[in-house]
């Protein structure tokens, strides 16, 4: 990731760009494939456009067609991340076999004469896209109920997009080699798989964001309206939680919470009846 994060941001300040400047990203870690086989890449979201050194916005001079020049990215971020994989082997960071290790130059001489590719693709078409993307890929897990086919006492069934024909197909493996690929994928505790870099980082982006908008000729955005947890819940969802699902009337009112049968005594924290219902418990 944090090579991704310098092969963009050399990109950004390289004036044959258009920019020259300071650009913003958000990056998301991903590590599976279709298949669940562990394929680790990193996903990022790059407004076409940075802030200079005199606080002037500067537009991409491809007006959105693609932001940089995808071979020469390619080749920068192969330099970059093996020039890191390097360092890590030097200093006897990289747990490697004997035969690993006696492979390790012959491996990473191939790898630089090796064509690498970084995927790029046009603009979203709003924010709306944007928010779908950053569900898909920060919210979700390896694979999902509905691909899940069949389970037996031995093998488990499910269906996979084949990418390179275009086509659905369907694989079986055992529940021993399932239960192996699902937990490559997740990840240890306190790893941080979504990163704001530039702009968009937590330390800078209240002041660069303001300075954006001033250059944009851009309003700020109404300042968030502080929700309780059932207004949020009934904004996003539509459903009131208090509501007895099935009358549809009554309001569902905490009068006694049952602790663990182990464990340490249960916090009881009781919500009380609203003033504007009267509630009548029987």
């Amino acid at each position: 990731m944090r090579c991704v994060k310098d092969t963009l941001q050399t990109f950004g300040k390289d004036p044959k760009h258009g920019i020259n400047g300071k650009i913003g990203a958000i990056l998301l870690q991903h590590t599976w494939t279709q298949q669940m086989t562990y394929h680790p890449h990193i996903h990022c979201i790059v407004p076409a456009g940075g802030i200079d050194e005199t606080g002037q916005w500067r537009h991409s001079k491809l007006k959105g067609d693609f932001l940089f020049p995808v071979k020469a990215m390619s080749r920068l971020f192969r330099g970059k991340l093996l020039a890191a994989l390097h360092n890590e082997y030097k200093q006897g960071n990289l747990i490697l076999t004997p035969q690993m290790d006696e492979q390790y130059r012959s491996v990473k001489n191939r790898l630089y004469s090796k064509e690498w590719v970084v995927y790029a693709k046009k603009a979203f078409g709003g924010p709306d896209k944007v928010i779908e993307y950053l569900g898909r890929y920060t919210h979700k897990i390896c694979i999902s109920n509905h691909r899940i086919i069949a389970i037996s006492q031995t093998h488990v069934t499910f269906r996979y997009l084949d990418r390179k024909a275009g086509k659905s197909e369907v694989k079986t493996i055992t529940g021993e080699d399932f239960l192996k690929l699902f937990a490559e994928h997740i990840l240890p505790r306190g790893f941080v798989k979504i990163r704001h870099i530039g702009f968009l980082s937590s330390r800078s982006k209240n002041k660069d964001l303001a300075i954006a908008r001033k250059s944009l000729g851009v309003d700020p955005p109404p300042p968030i309206k502080e929700m309780t947890t059932r207004e949020l819940i009934i904004h996003t969802s539509g459903v009131d939680p208090y509501i007895c699902p099935c009358c549809k009337i009554g309001e569902m009112i905490i009068t006694k919470k049952f602790p663990p049968i182990r464990g340490s005594p249960a916090k009881i924290s009781l919500r009380g009846i609203p003033k504007d219902r009267k509630v009548q418990l029987g």
